[in-house]
């Protein structure tokens, strides 16, 4: 009778264990121990102290020794070890974790010792990948530009026509202040780099190199030869336009992160693109 019941005790366990185990407390053989999740980590420190080897022989006795000592497994995640990633597969995720807390905290405020935490990895495995924390930081700003980047050389991107500048402009604003309301990581990443006098922060004005910039310096420039357009800077004219559209990001999706009304955002680019234009225009032709 025992025997079945012991058998029986095993099947529960084995059922309710069928993933990673969380123990939470021994709350009357060991009441100083703390909450202890049943991974490598854990072993190791307990083994430290009782001097046995865990294996698939010990660990299942163990779970019923805890089971009757008052412990309450709950189901966490799979006991088989994850997937093993791959270098460059390793690498990125380091850099996509080191990215948002670099845009939460800047580069000062972030340590490696968090960025090893929240990626669940050690230092050691950081610094395999990154020789220092500035090769990182490197690193995050290189593969945020290069995504950017690659985001506006898919566009499709109107002809740079003098007499289309207002809808050459009307896109450009559209698209940047959309991208920057679903992600403003960017703008963040740029703003700590300027604020912290990063040496890497000149790296974010390769966007100024987008095929849309392009487009625009092209249509202003064509303008002004043509007699249609005030005599400007084509260059000074098109990062005047991009600076006002960054500034009004910063404002809504950075310092008060509004970007729940994307109704406000179309009525403030109309109403820039409709001064900038008229700004450009000679009376005298119509465009």
């Amino acid at each position: 009778m025992i025997h079945i019941l012991f058998e029986s005790k095993i099947i529960i366990l084995i059922k309710k264990c069928q993933a990673k185990v969380t123990l939470f407390h021994l709350r009357r053989s060991f009441p100083r121990l703390q909450t202890h999740a049943i991974n490598s980590r854990f072993y190791t420190s307990f083994c430290s102290k009782f001097q046995f080897f865990f294996n698939l022989t010990t660990i299942l006795p163990l779970m019923i020794f805890f089971q009757y000592a008052g412990i309450h497994p709950k189901i966490t995640g799979p006991l088989m070890p994850r997937k093993r990633l791959t270098q460059a597969e390793r690498r990125t995720q380091i850099i996509e974790v080191a990215m948002t807390l670099f845009a939460t905290k800047g580069f000062t405020g972030t340590t490696t010792r968090a960025i090893a935490r929240a990626a669940d990895v050690s230092e050691a495995i950081i610094f395999r990948h990154f020789a220092t924390k500035e090769d990182l930081y490197n690193a995050i700003i290189t593969y945020t530009v290069e995504k950017r980047s690659e985001q506006w050389d898919q566009d499709t991107i109107p002809p740079p026509d003098p007499r289309n500048i207002e809808h050459l402009l009307r896109d450009f604003a559209q698209t940047f202040v959309n991208r920057n309301r679903r992600d403003p990581t960017f703008i963040r990443l740029m703003m700590y780099s300027a604020l912290e006098d990063h040496k890497f922060r000149e790296k974010f004005f390769a966007i100024y190199s987008n095929p849309h910039m392009r487009s625009i310096h092209q249509a202003i420039q064509t303008g002004v030869d043509q007699g249609l357009f005030h005599t400007v800077d084509p260059v000074a004219s098109r990062r005047s336009f991009f600076y006002s559209l960054l500034q009004y990001c910063i404002s809504r999706f950075v310092a008060r992160n509004e970007t729940d009304m994307p109704e406000r955002d179309d009525s403030m680019i109309e109403n820039l693109v409709t001064i900038f234009v008229r700004g450009l225009r000679i009376d005298n032709h119509k465009i």
